[in-house]
């Protein structure tokens, strides 16, 4: 496999066939926390949520009720898939690492009701910083011009915070300012070519992991995405890194779905990865970026999001499951046991009984 990354960039060969349809919309950096308000709600990556306090804990819920955990998009085999749009509909094109199998796999039915014309083209451990191991400069060199889409959609996470091979033959660290450099080169190279021609690209970004040190890292990748997109005006970005985060601000394995108002685990048990509910909830707010886009190019208006109220006071509900106590239920949710306990005028001795509906607190 040739290294795409030589002194002509890694895009060069390229030369795409014109797409159909026109503008683009002016640069729009979608952060979780505005997202949310256009869902109408406030937003609350394994366990690995605070529990603070130390009163007793109550004995936990005693019926039996199986908790099913999703499988983990990472094990899915990587796959290119294609439906096909009416004539004159707008064509997708989706790619990157695990995580855009599986947000490619919860958002292909939204944009199939959308009539759009999707592929989904993903690589199981690939990212942009090991071209020797899986070149995406010259998989989307080949791709682009057969599909020849008017949207992408691009994920890489995880995969890319690891060392980076440097123009001087050095491997740095995540951490090296030369790392940065290098990977905003990378980066900015595939931000210009996914978007020229009239494409518009949606890059959506890292989710926070159940980890310090691997959170250190992708704060950096995240850091470099940001930039990168800012530059842009072209470029849509998706900032998801405090989407998946409980109410203290840290990472959840639960929680709240803005479409019910329901806590529910979106975590896969990797302390990073979403699994089919967590990849469905992202694909929402991807999906509306898409109508944004598709309404730009027909001059047609996207129906709002379909939310449900929280209750007062809160930012949604747990549903309590066997086995579960208070202490267990904070873990879940990210949040402190005083502000779930305050929240529900509860005591940590208190029993708690399958099925019982627990208020998740609003973000701090």
């Amino acid at each position: 496999m040739t290294d795409a990354y030589d002194a002509r960039g890694p895009y060069v060969a390229s030369s795409p066939r014109p797409p159909r349809g026109g503008g683009l919309s002016a640069v729009n950096v979608v952060i979780a926390g505005l997202v949310a308000a256009v869902l109408a709600l406030a937003l609350s990556f394994v366990t690995g949520g605070r529990g603070d306090g130390e009163a007793e804990a109550a004995a936990p819920a005693t019926e039996t009720t199986p908790t099913t955990i999703a499988t983990d998009p990472a094990a899915v085999a990587e796959t290119t898939t294609t439906t096909a749009a009416d004539d004159g509909k707008v064509t997708l094109y989706i790619a990157g690492d695990s995580t855009a199998g599986g947000l490619g796999a919860a958002l292909q039915p939204l944009t199939d009701e959308q009539g759009i014309a999707t592929t989904v083209d993903y690589k199981v451990s690939s990212g942009l910083t090991r071209p020797d191991f899986y070149s995406w400069p010259d998989r989307l060199r080949e791709q682009v011009p057969i599909v020849n889409p008017e949207i992408v959609v691009v994920m890489f996470g995880g995969n890319d915070a690891q060392p980076i091979k440097i123009p001087d033959g050095r491997n740095v660290n995540v951490t090296a300012p030369e790392w940065a450099e290098e990977y905003a080169k990378r980066v900015g190279e595939t931000m210009d070519y996914l978007s020229a021609d009239g494409r518009k690209l949606i890059w959506v970004g890292v989710p926070t992991a159940n980890g310090a040190d691997f959170n250190q890292r992708l704060t950096v990748l995240r850091d470099v995405l940001l930039a990168e997109a800012g530059e842009r005006p072209q470029v849509t970005f998706v900032d998801t890194w405090n989407l998946f985060n409980g109410p203290d601000g840290t990472y959840a394995d639960y929680v709240v779905d803005e479409g019910d108002g329901l806590a529910k685990r979106m975590r896969a048990k990797d302390g990073y990865h979403l699994n089919p509910a967590g990849a469905k909830r992202l694909a929402r707010i991807v999906d509306a970026e898409i109508a944004k886009e598709v309404g730009a190019r027909t001059g047609t208006t996207p129906p709002p999001p379909t939310t449900v109220a929280p209750p007062e006071g809160a930012l949604g509900l747990y549903n309590v499951e066997s086995g579960d106590a208070w202490a267990l239920i904070a873990r879940r949710l990210g949040v402190s046991l005083d502000r779930l306990l305050a929240v529900n005028g509860a005591q940590a001795d208190m029993p708690l009984f399958v099925d019982q509906k627990v208020k998740v607190p609003l973000p701090a």
